[in-house]
């Protein structure tokens, strides 16, 4: 579109005469055009200004997918006139990529928001089970020789085994009411319980016939596990009788509890009744960890088979070791009793001086910090406050610390992938030295690929946002890697073979630096948010 200018004949900046056909000032170089006309006029200059600037954005675009690197070529001979500059271009595109990145991210803190107001909606009785964790990992494992029910079972398990069901363990201890409404739900209920749990992940619409097939299996109650038992038995978890690494064979039983008896201190007399027990006692045993899927007893019943040689012939169990809070990599641990020691001695160093927090850490770590330098002090007692804030609980805190979080590692990553395009450039030109090409050459390069590869995560995300299609994103880093190679070789005009080297090189170099980069710039956000 011709733009319509309003000239006057002399200039008003400088005063020099203009000739009628000038456009632009020849001393001071201001545009020959009035903007003190009636509203319409502006109204028109600013459509059109906005279609000037679609034309040059839609012919960039066109010669970033229809031919890669090619917007380079042009640009650094000089050929320009038609497209939107690199610099400007980048600001536009990466401010889009980060907006979506933080609205992504909230989508996933959302999830997680709602899950903390599920559980207060309960109160302090509140518990949950997953479905993951109600049937046992073996079912979300394919058999060598599965039966069509198990692997369909299996891909809904897969697909929906981590979002929480909850329930009140005072007014339903055993599950019942909560396990009564789940398999009374209707497909659509089910399918949005499932989204609204779901923290972005990849859920496929076309596994909801299969998951309501597994609530459809759910027991009337839960398994004793979940629940405190009022018969003489007390449930041990199978890891403190069997050495973990021996029960990878046994995918059924990774994490089931076997009944031991009050009276029993050493385990003797339950060890030799779960030895000899029936096909019948031992699924019963099963179940009182886990219930079991239809197809599934023969599975279940050859891994119990198999256990039982693992078992020892007595075992007194062994006393809780308590837990322990690393502060750095290397230092000595803080050991506390148990868990809850542990929070709420760590939330307490929000509200307490310096010196304080660490005296309270040679009290649990039992060692000095005399010895310690002032930005080793400076850094662990910072880390522990930012841990306690993001532990804090109380009227949806935590969520919002956690957001907070993030948000300020986009914006430190932000300006980490600004700060790593020159970087990038100079490495080009060390790959490409003897192509005898300028550093800036280089630089536009560098600015250009940043701006591709935000340009397809943008709407990887896009995606990823509305269809919950999480894949989405790989496919948008492979898609980048073969437009980096593409880019390569036709800005540079190497052949194939030192092109693939190079890129291998490149981008083996670029990820070191930028998981580098991102770790430096996640401590520091995590310190300063």
């Amino acid at each position: 579109m011709a733009r319509r200018r309003l000239k006057r004949p002399v200039c008003p900046n400088c005063e020099t005469p203009l000739p009628a056909h000038a456009n632009f000032c020849p001393n001071c170089g201001q545009e020959n055009h009035s903007h003190t006309r009636p509203f319409g006029h502006l109204l028109y200059e600013f459509v059109e200004s906005i279609t000037h600037f679609d034309a040059k954005l839609w012919a960039t675009l066109k010669a970033i997918v229809t031919r890669p690197g090619q917007f380079v070529v042009d640009f650094v001979s000089d050929r320009r006139a038609r497209y939107v500059p690199p610099a400007r271009l980048y600001v536009f595109v990466s401010v889009i990529f980060f907006l979506l990145v933080n609205k992504y991210v909230d989508k996933g803190l959302e999830s997680n928001s709602y899950r903390d107001r599920a559980a207060e909606m309960y109160g302090p009785n509140a518990d949950y089970f997953t479905l993951g964790g109600l049937y046992g990992s073996g079912a979300t494992q394919v058999r060598t020789t599965p039966t069509t029910l198990n692997r369909t079972l299996t891909a809904a398990l897969d697909a929906t085994q981590k979002f929480p069901i909850y329930y009140d363990t005072n007014a339903d201890p055993k599950g019942i009411e909560a396990l009564r409404q789940l398999k009374a739900m209707k497909p659509g209920q089910l399918d949005s319980l499932v989204r609204e749990f779901y923290q972005g992940e990849d859920f496929n619409p076309g596994l909801s016939s299969h998951f309501r097939e597994m609530v459809r299996q759910l027991p009337d109650r839960l398994p004793a596990r979940y629940y405190r038992t009022k018969i003489a038995e007390r449930l041990v978890p199978i890891g403190q009788l069997v050495n973990e690494a021996r029960l990878d064979s046994l995918s059924y039983l990774e994490d089931i509890y076997l009944p031991f008896l009050l009276t029993d201190s050493t385990g003797t007399q339950s060890l030799k009744d779960i030895k000899t027990a029936s096909d019948g006692q031992l699924l019963d045993i099963y179940r009182l960890s886990h219930p079991i899927l239809a197809g599934q007893e023969k599975n279940v019943l050859a891994d119990m088979r198999r256990l039982l040689p693992m078992l020892p012939d007595t075992h007194s169990l062994r006393k809780s070791e308590g837990v322990e809070y690393t502060l750095v990599s290397g230092s000595k641990p803080m050991r506390f009793d148990n868990d809850s020691i542990m929070k709420a001695t760590i939330r307490q160093t929000r509200y307490m001086r310096d010196d304080d927090v660490l005296r309270l850490i040679e009290k649990y770590s039992g060692g000095s910090t005399a010895n310690w330098s002032w930005w080793q002090k400076v850094f662990v007692v910072r880390s522990i406050r930012q841990s306690a804030r993001l532990s804090e609980n109380v009227s949806g805190m935590r969520g919002e610390n956690v957001q907070q979080l993030i948000h300020v590692m986009v914006k430190y990553i932000s300006w980490t992938m600004f700060l790593l395009m020159p970087i990038v450039a100079f490495m080009l030109l060390i790959l490409y030295y003897r192509r005898q090409k300028f550093y800036y050459e280089h630089l536009i390069f560098s600015v250009h690929l940043h701006t591709v590869f935000f340009l397809i995560f943008s709407l990887c995300l896009l995606i990823a946002y509305y269809t919950h299609w999480d894949t989405v994103l790989f496919i948008g880093l492979l898609l980048g890697y073969i437009y980096l190679l593409l880019a390569q070789k036709r800005t540079y005009g190497q052949g194939w073979v030192r092109t693939i080297l190079k890129f291998g090189l490149f981008t083996f170099l670029y990820g070191a630096i930028f998981a580098l980069a991102t770790t430096v710039v996640s401590v520091l956000g995590f310190l300063n948010f």
